[in-house]
């Protein structure tokens, strides 16, 4: 029974969690949430095929693994959407992991998978107030609101709400 919700919860392509392990997952108190897209990756798709826009996601993910702390998640919700939660966190602690994230994603080398040989990504973040809780719906539209400005605003870059 635990390998078939362990199977359920995990994205079979990346090895992350997904949205279905959100449901149970959601932080309380001090917490903060970074919403994450690869940009343009429907072009990687397009140009690279699949199997190229596979592995660019499986790099995506192993370098937001590596840049949280122990005790963080990293999701995968669905196609180029990833989500991180920090819990305990304080604000600049928070935008310093997001701007760890997006600065090595960046430098990735992903020559022959990705148009220039690398991908950059937009991510919003929202900070959770411990004195003004937010039901977990109403952060995460925050967060993911953070996120399409940053696309907006020309994207590879990290905004708060």
């Amino acid at each position: 029974m635990l390998e078939l919700k362990q199977q359920a919860t995990t994205d079979s392509l990346t090895g992350l969690t997904n949205r279905r392990a959100l449901e149970d997952d959601q932080p309380s108190g001090a917490y903060a949430l970074l919403s994450f897209d690869i940009d343009f990756f429907k072009r990687i798709n397009d140009s690279f095929g699949h199997a190229a826009g596979d592995q660019v996601l499986k790099k995506v993910a192993a370098v937001m693994t590596k840049a949280v702390r122990e005790g963080d998640a990293v999701y995968r919700l669905g196609g180029e959407e990833f989500l991180v939660v920090l819990p305990q966190i304080d604000p600049a602690m928070a935008l310093g992991i997001g701007e760890r994230i997006r600065s090595q994603v960046k430098v990735l080398d992903l020559q022959g998978l990705a148009p220039d040989g690398g991908v950059t990504i937009s991510a919003g973040l929202f900070v959770a107030d411990p004195d003004q809780p937010l039901p977990f719906d109403a952060a995460l539209a925050m967060a993911d609101g953070a996120l399409y400005l940053s696309k907006e605003q020309g994207r590879d870059r990290l905004t708060v709400a």
